[in-house]
């Protein structure tokens, strides 16, 4: 049995999901056809997350795109 399985989720047109970024490992599908995708990236935090150090990353990369 693996430590960390990887489990792949189907989601349909319009279908919307959130999940913990920090973490959870994502990737998605490339497009098949010629459409447009939407990402909505928001981001929180909660009293813990203003104890860890932070870094910008992966967030500098997605609008580097």
């Amino acid at each position: 049995m693996t430590q960390f399985p990887i489990n792949t989720y189907y989601h349909a047109t319009g279908d919307i999901y959130f999940f913990r970024t920090d973490t959870t490992l994502h990737r998605t599908y490339p497009l098949e056809r010629d459409c447009t995708r939407i990402i909505l990236n928001y981001t929180y935090s909660g009293p813990d997350d203003h104890h860890r150090p932070k870094t910008h990353e992966t967030t500098q990369a997605i609008y580097e795109f």
